[in-house]
């Protein structure tokens, strides 16, 4: 059985600045677009979020909230400097590493476990290492599934460690308010107690069918999640990369969503050229304020590489879908192949993308990105 190790850093932006100033430690702590008139809170230290502080907030409702925090602009390249040291310590624990975000990875320890004497011994020493190396806490949880290890996860932070028993996932899972769940935020909570699910248990009275039936794809999602089954074990594996985000608020701006695919196809593309690869089929993902939840795909021609092909394709894909509110919006790019293409006009393209490549792993992903015109048609 499959045994799944989620780390995730505590505060990680907060964090970094504080292992580079350790006179920032214990004190309330705000990175984020801070010289920005509509910039917004990236996170905050736990001090800042005792006074209501958190992330996605505007910085100017923030400062309203605790005028005396120390506001940082936040320094990209080192975070992802720090990024690329914490997953190095990961490899060392495994070779199966699935990177989510900048601050947080999900460790296939399967076959690894004994080597390190076992699951906690393995998740302790870990977090030991992270520590002593790097300068700041991450927070574990481990268990059969990776959804569930990443809730695990989350009831520890900060600097938490908690191990569910293979088998005891849905005890796990009982009592806790749905909106633990992934998927279920502040604007689908109240949907969700509306038909009657309060806590996960009360979602354990529905098959799959009755589950698809009022949330559609995503209820199938739901119950495998709820049930302790990895969702992706239930379909044959197929190689892919992919990138997702789910708002805060729904949006219904379309320029908006096309920005938010612009930034998503950078960093599927950056991902693709620093594994060697190439995809043949590109797909986007979304979720609807309703939970409706629809998949558009097209096979490509000849496999691409760049951010660029991956945005124009994303954009073609959404700009023909109805312009509903949407909760989530992710792009995933399949059938991939090693190797680089031989089409000799792409050879400017990639040139080109080498150049973003090597200023991006230099200062950060966030330091250089091409400039879109999103109310061009496609």
């Amino acid at each position: 059985m499959k045994r799944w190790l989620h780390a995730d850093a505590d505060m990680f932006f907060a964090a970094v600045e504080m292992v580079k100033d350790p006179s920032l430690r214990g004190k309330a702590v705000v990175v984020g677009g801070v010289n920005s008139r509509h910039g917004v809170v990236s996170t905050a230290s736990y001090e800042a979020r005792k006074f209501g502080i958190h992330s996605a907030m505007p910085v100017a409702v923030a400062r309203r909230l605790k005028p005396d925090a120390i506001f940082l602009e936040g320094d990209y390249a080192a975070y992802q400097t720090y990024s690329d040291k914490m997953f190095s310590l990961f490899r060392q624990y495994t070779s199966e590493l699935h990177v989510l975000s900048i601050d947080e990875a999900d460790l296939d320890i399967t076959d690894t476990i004994q080597l390190f004497g076992g699951e906690e011994v393995l998740a302790l020493r870990l977090k030991s290492d992270v520590q002593s190396q790097l300068g700041f806490s991450i927070s574990i949880g481990v268990a059969g599934t990776r959804t569930v290890a990443k809730i695990a996860a989350a009831q520890s932070k900060p600097d938490g460690l908690t191990i569910i028993t293979q088998g005891f996932e849905k005890a796990f899972l009982s009592d806790l308010p749905i909106n633990v769940l992934p998927g279920i935020g502040k604007k689908s909570e109240p949907f969700f107690i509306s038909k009657g699910f309060t806590k996960v248990k009360d979602l354990y009275g529905f098959d799959m069918a009755a589950l698809t039936g009022l949330f559609g794809k995503y209820g199938a999602s739901l119950w495998c999640m709820v049930q302790g089954i990895e969702e992706d074990q239930t379909s044959p594996s197929r190689p892919s990369i992919s990138k997702e985000i789910t708002f805060e608020e729904d949006i219904t701006d379309q320029n908006q969503l096309i920005s938010v695919l612009d930034h998503l196809s950078a960093d599927l593309g950056h991902r693709l050229r620093h594994e060697k690869q190439e995809a043949s089929c590109l797909s986007i993902k979304l979720r609807y304020a309703n939970f409706k939840t629809i998949t558009r795909q097209i096979t490509l021609n000849e496999p691409i590489f760049s951010d660029e092909q991956i945005f124009y394709y994303a954009k073609w894909l959404l700009r023909k879908e109805s312009r509903e509110p949407v909760r989530l919006l992710g792009i995933s790019v399949t059938n991939l192949s090693a190797g680089e293409s031989l089409f000799l006009e792409n050879q400017k393209e990639r040139a080109f993308s080498k150049i973003l490549d090597t200023i991006r792993d230099k200062y950060g992903s966030k330091t250089i990105h091409r400039y879109h015109d999103y109310k061009d048609k496609v």
